[in-house]
């Protein structure tokens, strides 16, 4: 197994053992850094042996394994984040986390369990899932046809992404090729997605050549495209999906535009934080919490979208957003709030599952897009 340790304090916490009594998590001295850089000491040992799958140091951002030679994990596991590699000391503890590693408390990808977040496993029956993957992407270099000054000899070539790492220099690749007027130039590169967040990932290409005339060209061009979808926390964990579909760029034009409409919903508690933040009491009786839903209808497609239905869930409650047709320019948004009341129930899990949807036309097509809030 694979986690991410995200750092913060044991209150970020969501996986679905806490309420079956199988994790247990506890912050000490102010609990583990959570800037980027910073750095603890994580020891994960097995809670009833001396096995030990993890004894480092990790940075806050970085990924750390644990690995037992190809044996199965025992049932239940002690992640112990120390700020100091003396683990002697029992002063020196950041975090004290206990969990259950066998399937039979199930697991899925993106449980944060305090500091650390599981984000990949490998098992005989599913191989490797993850929820990471390196997309290569062909980026296509086109002298025009009617160029003056003759062939053109590339001098440099960069991409700004996003996403880390941010910036890819490819001058190295490709500075001294010349090309001919009229044709095309490849260059690959990998960009890493992660498939459990619907994103929006946006590469900003910028090239500069010379003629053989001694004339200097410079060219940049913005490349969008949308993949990953989250993973429903409660669900049997598939590989993720989806792979990335590209958005052709945002110039305004009708003919050359795609209708694309995005679906969203923020979820918060009554103290602001999200829903899926939530926790019931520790003992006790049930309490209610009101939350606050925002549901979000935006235009992503480039030119003038006509929403010609929309719609919205509360729980055995489906609601009309819109009284007709309504037009939305590109990053115009339909928004609309809804309050709702919760069960927080001890030792129980409660399901709640929220819905939003939109359907929209353009001159040339159509779009639909949904999106549910589970917790």
């Amino acid at each position: 197994m694979v986690f991410l340790f995200n750092g913060g304090d044991c209150e970020q916490s969501f996986n679905v053992q806490e309420a079956s009594g199988k994790f247990f998590c506890e912050d000490f001295n102010g609990g583990p850094p959570t800037k980027r850089g910073e750095k603890a000491f994580i020891v994960v040992t097995a809670l009833k042996d001396d096995t030990v799958y993890h004894n480092d140091w990790v940075v806050v951002g970085d990924l750390f394994t644990l690995f037992d030679e190809g044996n199965n994990f025992v049932a239940d596991q002690l992640i112990t984040i120390y700020g100091s590699d003396n683990v002697t000391d029992p002063s020196n503890i950041l975090q004290a986390v206990q969990y259950h590693s066998s399937c039979s408390s199930n697991l899925f990808l993106k449980d944060r369990f305090g500091a650390t977040q599981l984000v990949i496993w490998v098992n005989e029956d599913q191989g490797t899932v993850s929820c990471f993957a390196n997309q290569t992407f062909e980026l296509d270099i086109t002298v025009p046809i009617d160029i003056v000054g003759g062939p053109a000899t590339i001098t440099s070539l960069t991409v700004a992404s996003n996403v880390d790492p941010f910036f890819f220099n490819l001058t190295d690749k490709v500075a001294g090729v010349e090309v001919d007027a009229g044709e095309t130039l490849s260059v690959s590169i990998a960009i890493p997605i992660d498939l459990t967040q619907k994103q929006t990932y946006n590469l900003l290409v910028t090239i500069a050549a010379l003629t053989s005339l001694g004339q200097q060209c410079r060219a940049t061009d913005l490349v969008s495209f949308t993949a990953g979808y989250p993973l429903p926390p409660i669900f049997p964990t598939f590989a993720p999906t989806t792979a990335p579909t590209g958005i052709p760029p945002r110039d305004g034009d009708p003919e050359t535009a795609i209708c694309n409409l995005e679906a969203d919903i923020d979820c918060r508690g009554s103290s602001g934080e999200t829903c899926r933040s939530l926790r019931p009491p520790a003992g006790g009786e049930a309490v209610q919490d009101t939350i606050t839903l925002t549901y979000r209808i935006t235009n992503e497609g480039g030119a003038n979208a006509t929403v010609t239905s929309a719609v919205k869930t509360l729980p055995n409650v489906t609601e009309l957003l819109t009284n007709g047709d309504v037009v939305l320019g590109f990053g115009g948004t339909l928004e609309f709030t809804d309050t709702a009341t919760v069960n927080l129930v001890p030792g129980g899990q409660v399901r709640y599952d929220f819905f939003v949807a939109g359907k929209g036309t353009i001159s040339n097509g159509e779009c639909f897009d949904d999106e549910s809030y589970i917790f």
